[in-house]
């Protein structure tokens, strides 16, 4: 249960080579990027009932917000139970994102409830969860531990690297030289305005003759917008946009940077080095579970430290053209290989019922 998101997309590709039976339940409508399951079923939104909407138009959601959410949470129960009749068997895994919406319909003892934590929370939001807790990495892991809740293992988001490579061959990117090249979301804390200034103020010769390219999109935009035009580099920073397949920039690319202050599991990084593009990330705590020692630059939190660093980086890494990840992780984010950690879930909480 989830959006089509990257790590439920691959993992429905798992399922599919281990052939094990499944089916993508999406609380909502489709997407922006589709569903590559083999069934798909959705549930609409609740504001297709009459009821749900007409309590909307006399604000009762706001005013009685626990009594509407018992209204939208029988209009989701119906959809799943209709939606879901005579699909089942005895005992089902449900797998879900920790954020995404579980109707109350699966809190039986039919399903085995898992829920995936892809990013360290707090207390108030691990009060609620219904299920096993499984982390995308043991940084998640240790972090959600601290905090006294029962993290029953660790599993790597999927990859599908067969798949990557056939994108990566879609289209020819539109840049005539060499270029550096970050990919996601633009605030502060994803490190776009370190990148920015490390790459400004660079006299390095090899930093100079490539340009800087910003795949992505975010709040900060205009103001990495306005940072460029600051530093007189409308010539030199190239900006593409959200792309549905940002892979043909990342193979082409020079040196993939992620400046970020914190990941969970870096995706981005891992799909350069997959497509053998030479990657440079920041210090954070769970770079080290992915990431060789020479891919990775110190950062500290003094003023100006994390610029200066990346800009000392950035010539070493594009002379150095490592795309090396540690030892084994290739295997480990096989799609089949996760989801047959996953299935194992459910074959333990069986035994565990006998």
């Amino acid at each position: 249960m989830s959006g089509s998101t990257t790590w439920i997309n691959n993992l429905a590709v798992g399922f599919s080579r281990l052939d094990v039976e499944y089916l993508h339940l999406i609380v909502g409508t489709l997407g922006r990027f589709p569903s590559r399951a083999q069934s798909v079923l959705y549930t609409g939104r609740s504001r297709s009932n009459w009821l749900v909407r007409l309590l909307r138009w006399i604000q009762f959601h706001k005013i009685f917000k626990q009594a509407f959410s018992r209204v939208e949470m029988r209009f989701f129960n119906k959809k799943c139970s209709d939606l879901l009749k005579g699909k089942l068997s005895d005992r089902v895994l449900v797998v879900k994102g920790f954020n995404s919406f579980l109707p109350e319909f699966f809190l039986t003892e039919q399903f085995v409830v898992v829920d995936v934590l892809h990013n360290n929370v707090n207390v108030c939001e691990l009060k609620g969860y219904q299920g096993q807790l499984v982390a995308v990495s043991d940084t998640v892991r240790e972090g959600a531990f601290a905090l006294g809740y029962p993290v029953i293992k660790t599993i790597y988001n999927p990859i599908d690297i067969s798949e990557l490579q056939l994108k990566a061959k879609e289209y020819e990117v539109d840049c005539d030289s060499p270029y550096i090249l970050y990919v996601g979301n633009f605030f502060k804390e994803k490190g776009v305005f370190d990148l920015l200034q490390a790459y400004a103020s660079s006299e390095n010769p090899e930093v100079k003759k490539c340009k800087l390219v910003y795949v992505g999109g975010g709040s900060s935009f205009n103001e990495l917008k306005k940072q460029v035009a600051e530093n007189d580099l409308q010539d030199r920073v190239v900006f593409t946009g959200l792309l549905e397949n940002p892979y043909p920039w990342i193979a082409r690319a020079s040196l993939l940077v992620l400046p970020s202050y914190a990941e969970a599991m870096p995706y981005v990084p891992i799909e350069s080095a997959v497509l053998k593009t030479a990657y440079l990330v920041a210090g954070f705590k769970a770079a080290s579970e992915f990431f060789c020692t020479e891919n990775i630059y110190t950062v500290t939190n003094q003023p100006g430290q994390r610029v200066q660093s990346l800009k000392n980086a950035l010539p070493l890494a594009l002379m150095a053209n490592s795309f090396e990840l540690l030892p084994g992780l290739k295997d480990k984010i096989k799609p089949e290989e996760v989801a047959l950690q996953y299935y194992s879930l459910l074959r333990e909480a069986d035994a565990g019922v006998e």
